[in-house]
């Protein structure tokens, strides 16, 4: 995908976000765990909750310091079609 618009960058990091919270963000983080320091507890369980904030906060706060207001919500992350065709400049 071509990145030409804020729309583009929109479209590309929802998609991207969407995969990567589907693709079991879980496996990846535990498996990854040499590059942060995430660790869990014991008999804990994974937070997806936790993740999905991460990564949303992080998709919202590119696309703020472009000027876009994405509001894209957790929610979004698990629906198919994108959340915000609207945004295009």
């Amino acid at each position: 995908m071509s990145i030409v618009t804020a729309g583009d960058l929109a479209d590309m990091l929802t998609s991207e976000a969407r995969d990567c919270i589907a693709a079991d963000i879980a496996d990846s983080i535990l498996r990854n765990s040499h590059m942060h320091e995430y660790r869990l507890a014991a008999g804990g369980d994974f937070d997806y909750k936790l993740a999905e904030a991460v990564v949303v906060v992080f998709v919202n706060t590119v696309m703020s310091r472009r000027g876009v207001d994405l509001g894209l919500y957790a929610s979004d992350l698990r629906a198919q079609p994108s959340p915000h065709p609207e945004v295009r400049s």
